[in-house]
C-alpha cells in the first residue's frame, strides 16, 4: 500500500503542482483508491463512502461543523482528484466509531426541537486514531485480559475515548470537536450560559465568537501560542502564563479521564497517543500520578525513553498504561475495507 499523508491541517501544502511532481517521482504511480479523512458525518454518512459529486455536495454543506478541517480536506479532495483522475475517492469518518455511544451519553438535555430539527447531539470524534489505540494497546500487551480500555488521544486537538470490548461507550468531544478537553486553539468544554452572556451583553458577533474559540482559545488563549512543548519548557522555567496554561491543561485532563473511567466503572488499560500523548513524558507522568488512588503506576525510566509503541506501566500497577504512535490510516484502511467500500477496486483486479 502507496502511503501519502495528506491530513487536513496540511492541505494547503499539497498544492497541484506538488502531487503532479510526486507522480513523476513515483514512476507513473496510480492508486486505485485514495482515502480521506473526515472529521465529521453530520450524521449523514453511516461509514466510508465513495465521493461522486453528489458526496461531495454534502460533505461541502458539512463544513460549519468543523472548519478548521473540513475545508481543506476537501481540497485536498479535489487536488487529489486532479492529479489521480481514475482514482476512486472514499471518504471516512471520525465520527463512525463513535456511532455505538449510548443514547444516555450522546443526547444533550437541550429543547426537543434543537436535538430533533438540527442534530444537535454528541457525535465524537477522532475515531480513528481511538479505534487504532484500542487495536493497537491490546496487541501490545498479549494475553492479558483487558475490557476497559481509557484512550487518550492528546495533541493539539485532543479527546479521550472510554471503550468496552472494543466499542466506544463515551467521549470528551461533543456536537463539534471545540467540546471537551483544552487544545491548542480551541477551550473544550465551556458554560454555554458564559457564551450566551457575552453574545446578550457585548458587541461580539456570533461568527466572531465561532472564531475565537476555534482559533484564539485553549492553551493560546492563556499562554498566547498552542505549542505545549514550549509550554513544558517556559514552566519548568517559573513562566506564569506557562505553568497555569499546563495546569489549567492538566486539570482539565485529569478530570475528564477521572469521568471515563467512571462511567466504564473502572479501567485496565489507559493508552496515551497524538503528539503529546506519544511525546510528552512529564504530561504522562503527571496524569497517572494523579490516579494513584486506583493504583496505576508507570515505570519512571521506561516512561521516561519511551521512544515506539510500548509498555510504560510498572509489574504492580493495577491498570497497564501503553504508549503509541497514532496510526490513523491504519484504522482507515481496516473501516473501508470492513464496509465493503474497497470491494470495487478489489474487484477491478479479479
Amino acid at each position: 500500500m502507496q502511503q501519502i499523508d495528506t491530513g487536513a491541517d496540511s492541505a494547503l501544502e499539497w498544492t497541484a503542482p506538488r502531487w503532479q511532481d510526486f507522480t513523476k517521482t513515483q514512476g507513473g504511480f496510480t492508486p486505485e483508491f485514495v482515502l480521506h479523512r473526515f472529521v465529521h458525518s453530520g450524521g449523514v454518512f453511516a461509514g466510508p463512502t465513495r465521493i461522486d459529486a453528489a458526496v461531495r455536495a454534502n460533505l461541502e454543506g458539512l463544513t460549519s461543523l468543523a472548519p478548521l478541517h473540513t475545508k481543506n480536506a476537501l481540497k485536498i479532495v479535489d487536488t487529489v482528484a486532479a492529479a489521480f483522475p481514475l482514482s476512486t475517492g472514499i471518504a471516512c469518518f471520525d465520527t463512525t466509531f463513535h456511532e455505538t455511544l449510548p443514547q444516555a451519553a450522546f443526547t444533550y438535555a437541550i429543547p426537543s426541537a434543537w436535538r430533533e430539527g438540527h442534530g444537535i447531539r454528541k457525535y465524537g470524534f477522532h475515531g480513528f486514531a481511538h479505534d487504532y489505540a484500542d487495536t493497537r494497546a491490546r496487541e501490545i500487551l498479549g494475553q492479558s485480559p483487558v475490557s476497559k480500555v481509557l484512550s487518550c488521544h492528546l495533541g493539539s486537538g485532543a479527546s479521550l475515548a472510554a471503550i468496552i470490548d472494543g466499542v466506544s461507550f463515551d467521549t470528551t468531544m461533543g456536537f463539534t470537536p471545540v467540546d471537551g478537553l483544552v487544545m491548542a486553539t480551541r477551550p473544550g468544554s465551556v458554560d454555554p450560559g458564559a457564551l450566551a452572556w457575552l453574545l446578550v451583553n457585548t458587541s461580539l458577533r456570533p461568527s466572531e465568537m465561532a472564531h475565537l474559540l476555534e482559533h484564539s482559545s485553549g492553551l493560546t488563549g492563556i499562554a498566547g501560542h498552542g505549542d505545549m512543548k514550549l509550554i513544558m519548557t517556559a514552566a519548568g522555567k517559573g513562566d506564569p502564563e506557562a505553568v497555569l496554561a499546563y495546569e489549567v491543561w492538566l486539570h482539565r485532563l485529569v478530570g475528564e479521564m477521572g469521568r471515563m473511567i467512571a462511567v466504564m466503572g473502572g479501567v485496565d488499560l489507559i493508552v496515551f497517543g497524538g503528539g503529546i500523548g506519544n511525546h510528552a513524558w512529564q504530561a504522562r507522568s503527571d496524569a497517572v500520578a494523579a490516579l494513584g488512588f486506583l493504583n496505576a503506576r508507570i515505570d519512571p525510566d521506561t516512561n521516561r525513553t519511551a521512544h515506539e509503541d510500548m509498555l510504560i506501566s510498572t509489574h504492580d500497577s493495577a491498570v497497564a498504561t501503553v504508549v503509541l504512535e497514532a496510526r490513523e490510516d491504519i484504522a482507515m484502511l481496516r473501516s473501508a475495507g470492513a464496509a465493503g467500500a474497497l470491494q470495487e477496486s478489489q474487484s477491478k483486479e479479479q
